[in-house]
This record gives C-alpha cells, sequence and structure tokens, in this order.
C-alpha cells in the first residue's frame, strides 16, 4: 500500500514549516514570521524507526475567517485531512491554548484520524511547565518541543510512528516522470495543474505569488505516471537581487532547486503578451540544467482575432525571439477551459523520451561519415575539423563525444551546425544535447 500520510496542521504562525524543516533535515518549507507564508501542502518522504511516511506541511487554518485567501488556505488543509493517516496539531506555547487552537481540537475530535497535540517553542526551561495547559484540547497526552532547536522531536516521532497504520509500505514505487512547472507569476501554473488533475490540488488565485513554495501532485495519464511541481513564479535575477524579500528570496530559490529535480520543465507564457525577457531567462536556465523542455503558451482562448495562420504566425515569431530554442515544442493551450491541456502531457512523454533516449554508435557514425562526406564543418582561424568518430556517452541529456583531429578548429559556428544537422536525423524533440570534442 502507499505509504501512510502524517499532516501538520494548526493556526498561523506557530512554526509548522519549522517544525517540517527540521523533520525531512532541511530548509524545504519557506519559513518566515509573517502569517499565511504557507499556503500549498508540501509533502516530503519521512524515514524514522524503520517506518516511511510522508509528511505535510500545511497553510494556517483560521477557522471562521472570511478573508478569501484563508478560507482557500482552510480547504487546503481540509484537503490534507482528507488524504492524512495521522494528523499533528501544532500550538505555540508562548501563546498558550487560544479559541482558534480549541476550535481546531473540536474538528479533529470529531474525525476518526490519529491526532496529536505538539506543543513548540518550548525553547527555555522557562516554558517547561506552561505546556501542560494544552491537555484542555482534549486530544491526549500534549508533546512538548522545539522546532528550532530539535529538542524532543525524535520522542515526537517516536510517538507518531506508533499511531500509524500497520500495513508496511510498498516494496518499491513505479517511475514517476518528474515535471516542473516554471514561469512568470500569474501565467497560469497553478491552474494548468488544477486542469492536469481535475481537482484544485492547489491555491488559485490573480493575485501574482499565490503559489510560494513548490508542490508535488501526483498524476497519471496514458499508463505513465507524473509528479508535477508546481512553483512560485520566477522573477528575474535582477529583481531577486534587488529584493528584500526573505519570501520572494527562498520562494525563488524552491524554483530554482525544482528544476535541478525534475525530468522536464514546462514553462509557461503568456499568449497574450508572446515571449518576454523574464520567458527568455527562465528558459535559458532550463537549458543550462540540461532539461527537457516544453513551451505551453496559456490563454490561447483570449487571443483577439485568430484566424488560420495565428498558431504558425505565433510560433515563428517565438522561434525569432528565441532562435536557439526550436528543438522544444510548443502547445497552444487555455488551462481556464481546459483546452488541449491534455497535449501538455503528450509532449512532455516526448520529450522526456528523448531526454533518455540511447543512440546505437553505429547509427551516429553512419550520421557523421555523411555530414564529412557531404557538407563538413567549416574552420576557423585554428584549423579545418575533421571529425573521425562519435559515441554517445550518456543520457539526461544525451550526451555525444566526438573524436576530432583539433577540438581547437570546432567554433561556435560549427558546433550549431552539427546540432541542426543531428536533429534533422535524428528526433530529439524537447531535449537539449551535448557534444563533446576530444582529439583523436
Amino acid at each position: 500500500m502507499p505509504r501512510p500520510v502524517v499532516a501538520i496542521v494548526g493556526r498561523p504562525n506557530v512554526g509548522k514549516s519549522s517544525l517540517f524543516n527540521r523533520i525531512v533535515g532541511k530548509r524545504h518549507a519557506v519559513v518566515d514570521p509573517t502569517p499565511g507564508v504557507t499556503r500549498d501542502r508540501i509533502m516530503l518522504p519521512v524515514q524514522w524507526n524503520r517506518r516511511e511516511f510522508l509528511l505535510v506541511d500545511t497553510g494556517g487554518l483560521v477557522p471562521g475567517s472570511t478573508d478569501t485567501m484563508e478560507l482557500r488556505i482552510a480547504d487546503q488543509v481540509k484537503l490534507a485531512l482528507s488524504e492524512a493517516d495521522v494528523v499533528v496539531l501544532l500550538c505555540d506555547v508562548q501563546t498558550g491554548v487560544t479559541d482558534l487552537d480549541q476550535e481546531v481540537a473540536r474538528e479533529l475530535r470529531k474525525g476518526v484520524l490519529p491526532s496529536l497535540v505538539v506543543v513548540n517553542k518550548v525553547d527555555t526551561e522557562q516554558w517547561e511547565t506552561d505546556w501542560h495547559e494544552f491537555h484542555l484540547l482534549g486530544l491526549g497526552e500534549p508533546i512538548p518541543v522545539s522546532a528550532m532547536t530539535g529538542r524532543s522531536v525524535g520522542d515526537m516521532l517516536d510517538r507518531i510512528v506508533d499511531v500509524l497504520p500497520h500495513e508496511e509500505p510498498e516494496d518499491s514505487e513505479i517511475d514517476s516522470v518528474k515535471v516542473a512547472i516554471l514561469g512568470r507569476p500569474n501565467v497560469g501554473k497553478s491552474s494548468l495543474v488544477n486542469s492536469l488533475v481535475g481537482a484544485e490540488k492547489v491555491v488559485v488565485d490573480n493575485v501574482p505569488g499565490t503559489t510560494r513554495d513548490s508542490t508535488d501532485t501526483s498524476l497519471e495519464f496514458r499508463g505513465n505516471q507524473y509528479t508535477l511541481i508546481d512553483t512560485a513564479g520566477l522573477r528575474r535575477a535582477k529583481a531577486l537581487r534587488k529584493t528584500q524579500d526573505s519570501i520572494e528570496y527562498y520562494s525563488t530559490l524552491r524554483t530554482i532547486n525544482a528544476i535541478e529535480r525534475c525530468d522536464v520543465a514546462v514553462v509557461i507564457i503568456d499568449a497574450t503578451e508572446h515571449l518576454v525577457k523574464q520567458d527568455l531567462e527562465v528558459i535559458d536556465q532550463v537549458h543550462e540544467q540540461g532539461k527537457a523542455l516544453v513551451i505551453v503558451a496559456n490563454k490561447w482562448d483570449i487571443v483577439p482575432a485568430k484566424d488560420t495562420d495565428t498558431a504558425g504566425a505565433f510560433i515563428q515569431e517565438l522561434w525569432r525571439r528565441y532562435p536557439d530554442g526550436s528543438y522544444f515544442p510548443v502547445v497552444l493551450i487555455s488551462a481556464l477551459t481546459g483546452q488541449r491541456t491534455w497535449r501538455v502531457l503528450e509532449e512532455v512523454q516526448r520529450a522526456y523520451e528523448s531526454w533518455t533516449r540511447k543512440l546505437p554508435t553505429h547509427e551516429l557514425n553512419t550520421w557523421l561519415s555523411g555530414v564529412m562526406h557531404n557538407k563538413p564543418p567549416q574552420g576557423s582561424k585554428k584549423g579545418t575539423p575533421r571529425l573521425n568518430y562519435i559515441t554517445q556517452v550518456s543520457t539526461k541529456p544525451p550526451t555525444f563525444l566526438c573524436f576530432v583531429n583539433n577540438p581547437l578548429a570546432i567554433s561556435d559556428q560549427a558546433k550549431r551546425y552539427l546540432e541542426r544537422s543531428f536533429r534533422e536525423q535524428f528526433d530529439l524533440m524537447g531535449s537539449p544535447i551535448r557534444f563533446r570534442f576530444r582529439r583523436k
């Protein structure tokens, strides 16, 4: 069976993300004293005492609130609880039992899930006795911890493992293609994820910057497994250097990390604005990391005055603005209406297969012989290149080693020519390729 799920819930600013980071052993969730920083569910695997479970960090729950964002956070918490096997209600010893704590506890007592009360910020002896008042919540013996220092977190994990379902997790997991959903703020990243999944898995709002953490969502499409990583909107590097907002800073780091851990990057652009400088910078980051790439132009439903040539003209203009990117597919969609969103996963699968493809050595050298016989690459001031042999040395992305008489004679123009010829011969749509040159 799947690994059990443990959800951390509670009112805002009690240290849920700090505790989450302490348990998983790295700064994954954004931590900031500003209430409401964590909005979506963040889920990572944890192993303790030879048991594995998925730990979920949630946004601050504010029962009875009429604030739009707080209501949506509450919906996310309810979704987390619907998927959880164990609930950890986190409280703050330094503020004591509040009405909000009691209201959340009342909701938990109505359910059947095992629930633990964990009292955070017991950082010094000053708070040693104060945590006992949390017995009032009626959810059993409270567990005093300090997410900041790590005090008694191990004891808390022991208690969690004790109440986990007895069924052991599966020995192995189905391979899943990791897909990072990238782009500028407010281009429809979360809307695309929701459209693909068919349920509101992430908070969607028309306020730029709604998604601040990277959020993973599992999905099956035509027999293939995918993990969608919804991310905060990438800001320009210059803006990142200037910003004094630590929330934006760490969110951007989470996005960069999402690029590093993904297999395929889906970069969403606004079809009504076409390709802008920020989009190009995102694409450059993906290319530099050597990840497979799919471009998705969202909001196609509101592009004015469309005719039979509009789509082709749009793509041609895209190539004009980014001539080195003709290897990646372009999908024109509307995440709002669901128009062609299924095509995104088709192109993701195609790009992933290109990214992981291993080409036979004899086919590579047949291509190389043809190139050298029909139209060899031009030389440079440092000589005329004569390529003798090629072999593939790795995948993800496909990387090829070429033996040449003089590596210094391979100019940038010659490299571009070789790549164009290579792509005409071998269909590696969606994947970057790498050539390395070594003296024979």
